[in-house]
């Protein structure tokens, strides 16, 4: 019931010695500095749009746990043209994408087909890498990017944050010739993506469950070029009067949760239907959309229906926001998975065909895609304090991913967010509950108990859950939006928006806390995108 996979600038920092065979060295990537760019460019101007990168529509290792009858599992794709069809037969195919590492033999491709001039005959040496199992803590850990020598200088750009915004649009612009100061205010890079391996062994997120759900190829095309990509089925349960059911709820979560008795998509549909109408008629005929309802509870209503609302929905947005959904805008539980009459578990939309975690965790692969000749980093560093150093370190323009109150010295006051804390305990089992996140709206102080285990599917003898409890304190994780706090974005967006407009010395706000908005991942990289394109005029192809 997570709004999963928000993201934002308070972050990570940790490498893989082995990334040298995970694209993680010079010598194995792709792309690397400005190659990208004679690349992109090239690939522009001969129609190709990212031939070399995308050359396969990669096959379907064989897993145990769902058999795929999807057509075409193995079918190459050589051209272009064939490129639409190649992500056609994955969308259309979800079981072949929710069980495969999806482009997960992406840097080896380009590597070999560098070495041999893109001969479509070249030998494939690692034909077997896709079975290839990569536990993510066993290796040694060592840095890959040098924060302690940044040097003086100009820089075209100044990146404040280096969550998933601000890290993707800093390399953007250095692979396009620009020079990058990223500075962050925490320890580490990666933002809310940050996971670290636990004393056990066992790979933990530290501010959620993050996994990658898209249906956006730009995204999926950038961030495959700084690791490789496991398929994940992220599925959570909730629990309700001592009994766990899928969430979001399906057919046979209903049929439990109200001793019903559907035996068909069609029956659970038609009582979904009915319910929607009985909250029509408990809010005396009104009914809206997610555009026209005025507040949340409004929406979940129109949405879920009266029983459902009562029994999961009105408790758990309470508890996890401090406020009644009455006091809530629409939009925080816009992203809220709705009920379904089918018996599908899943709790991402089928719209969002990729789902996956990068195989050397996100850490690494914030390392990897910040790794870069023309990108610093230094961290432990606000813009207050580097702002003041003007003498040792100049540049063009600013973007801001950093909260956009504490950039204007809280003028107006302070936007609101909701934190969690995070309590692990580490248990000597291969499991401790059924599914990667169980929910408790009704039950105990915190709010889910997550096991990341389900779907990084690590083989470790123990494991490690996380009790996520609400709070007002701690790391900024998910915006308030009531009124109050929109107003307050409204004056310092009137103060930003002259910043913007500026040719020279532009200031820039975006992402999560530059906008004072929820992002999912895949809507924090298109942010990152976005700021590179309006910046530079340069368009990554679609």
């Amino acid at each position: 019931m997570h709004h999963r996979a928000g993201v934002g600038a308070t972050a990570g920092n940790r490498g893989d010695s082995g990334a040298s065979s995970s694209g993680a060295s010079s010598s194995s990537w792709c792309t690397v500095g400005n190659a990208l760019v004679v690349l992109v460019i090239a690939a522009q101007a001969a129609g190709l749009a990212w031939l070399v990168l995308f050359r396969k529509c990669p096959a379907v290792p064989t897993l145990p746990v769902i058999q795929t009858t999807c057509p075409d599992a193995d079918v190459v794709f050589e051209t272009t043209t064939d490129l639409d069809a190649c992500f056609a037969t994955l969308k259309t195919c979800r079981e072949q994408v929710v069980n495969m590492d999806l482009l997960a033999n992406l840097n080896r491709d380009c590597d070999r087909d560098a070495e041999a001039g893109d001969d479509p005959e070249a030998p494939d040496a690692d034909a077997n890498a896709e079975e290839e199992e990569i536990d993510i803590c066993a290796a040694s850990r060592e840095t890959l990017v040098n924060y302690d020598a940044v040097p003086y200088g100009k820089y075209d750009y100044l990146v404040v944050g280096a969550g998933l915004t601000g890290a993707v649009a800093a390399r953007l612009l250095a692979d396009s010739g620009r020079r990058v100061l990223v500075i962050e205010k925490a320890p580490r890079v990666g933002g809310l993506c940050y996971d670290e391996c636990d004393a056990s062994g066992v790979l933990v997120h530290k501010f959620g469950p993050h996994v990658l759900h898209t249906g956006d190829r730009r995204v999926i095309r950038l961030l495959s070029l700084f690791d490789k990509w496991r398929g994940a089925t992220h599925k959570e349960l909730v629990s309700v009067a001592g009994v766990q059911v899928p969430f979001p709820p399906n057919r046979n979560s209903l049929n439990v949760l109200f001793n019903a008795d559907f035996h068909s998509d069609s029956e659970a549909d038609a009582w979904l239907v009915d319910q929607r109408r009985q909250a029509m008629d408990f809010q005396k005929g009104f009914s809206c959309t997610a555009e026209t309802c005025q507040n949340a509870e409004q929406l979940l209503l129109s949405t879920v229906g009266l029983e459902l609302y009562d029994l999961v929905y009105k408790n758990y947005t309470t508890k996890k926001w401090g406020l009644p959904p009455q006091q809530l805008d629409p939009s925080v539980v816009k992203g809220m998975p709705m009920p379904k009459s089918s018996t599908d578990e899943a709790f991402y939309s089928s719209d969002e065909w990729f789902q996956g975690l990068p195989a050397h965790g996100y850490t690494h692969l914030f390392e990897v895609m910040l790794y870069h000749p023309n990108i610093n980093v230094l961290l432990n560093t606000a813009y207050s304090k580097i702002a003041t150093a003007l003498n040792a370190y100049t540049w063009k323009h600013v973007i801001v991913t950093s909260p956009i109150d504490e950039f204007f010295a809280f003028n107006y006051g302070h936007l609101a967010y909701r934190s969690l804390t995070f309590e692990n305990h580490r248990l000597d089992m291969q499991f401790f509950q059924k599914a990667a996140v169980v929910n408790y709206p009704n039950d105990y102080k915190f709010s889910d108990i997550v096991e990341m285990k389900h779907t990084t599917r690590q083989h470790a003898n123990t494991t490690t859950i996380v009790k996520e409890t609400p709070s007002i304190k701690g790391p900024l994780l998910y915006p308030i939006l009531t009124k109050a706090n929109l107003d307050i974005l409204a004056q310092y967006k009137v103060e930003a928006e002259p910043l913007m407009q500026v040719e020279e010395h532009k200031i820039v706000f975006a992402g999560r806390l530059g906008d004072f908005a929820y992002y999912s991942m895949g809507e924090a990289v298109l942010q990152g995108i976005k700021v590179f394109e309006g910046l530079t005029g340069e368009i990554l192809p679609d």
